[in-house]
């Protein structure tokens, strides 16, 4: 689970719309199943993609890519 400081920070290097909060995976996945993710984001650049590595490290927020 992510915890509240995690999703500030992480609000702080993307914008609302590229950030979903218990996602339903079943809406990205080929065969449309899945649970939900904690967090799911969607950086628009290397430089947000850099930035939230190092928020998940800062945080040890477990993550897939």
């Amino acid at each position: 689970m992510i915890n509240e400081e995690f999703t500030a920070a992480v609000r702080g290097v993307l914008p609302a719309d590229r950030i979903i909060l218990n996602a339903p995976m079943r809406e990205y996945t080929t065969f449309k199943i899945g649970g939900a993710a904690d967090c799911l984001l969607f950086p628009d650049s290397a430089a947000s993609v850099a930035a939230i590595i190092k928020l998940i490290n800062k945080f040890s927020v477990p993550y897939i890519v």
